[in-house]
């Protein structure tokens, strides 16, 4: 008899205040706030063993999705949708950081919109990046608002 394979993925929704530094393009960082309701996915029916990755994919994704659309509408910049989303360590700000952007992002026809802070790491790196701390208990984590700023401060005095 074959294994069934569940697709069911038992989780909550919670209101979270999320902030992030974000970058687009070359210009400087800034950092972003805002309530988004998060999913957080558990392994089980019972609901208390949270499935880490499975919750920080979603974090990852949810978080840079959200952060993008803002950015990107103040700047009246289309965005493609399709994402790739590449997880890089930022050793210079801290080994629990991580920097995300989309690497399936298309070249901006209105802006100059290399990635300043990834040129050495990968030149093709456009649009937008944010920053977000990895946990190695909890997995990815979104910023609080003093961490936000220590680490936008961080940034500006690499820059």
């Amino acid at each position: 008899m074959s294994e069934k394979r569940s697709y069911y993925y038992p989780f909550d929704y919670n209101i979270h205040k999320v902030y992030t530094v974000a970058f687009y393009g070359s210009q400087s960082p800034i950092v972003c706030k805002g309530s988004l309701i998060l999913r957080t996915y558990y392994t089980d029916d019972t609901k208390r063993t949270v499935d880490i990755h499975h919750t920080s994919e979603h974090f990852i994704d949810t978080i840079f999705f959200e952060t993008n659309k803002i950015i990107r509408e103040q700047f009246d910049d289309p965005y493609n949708d399709h994402r790739e989303l590449i997880e890089l360590s930022m050793p210079s700000i801290g080994n629990e950081y991580r920097i995300i952007y989309n690497a399936a992002q298309s070249p901006s026809q209105r802006y100059d919109d290399a990635l300043a802070v990834l040129a050495d790491r990968d030149p093709s790196a456009r649009g937008v990046a944010i920053i977000l701390r990895r946990d190695p208990k909890k997995g990815i984590c979104y910023l609080k608002e003093q961490e936000a700023r220590t680490v936008l401060e961080k940034l500006r005095n690499l820059m």
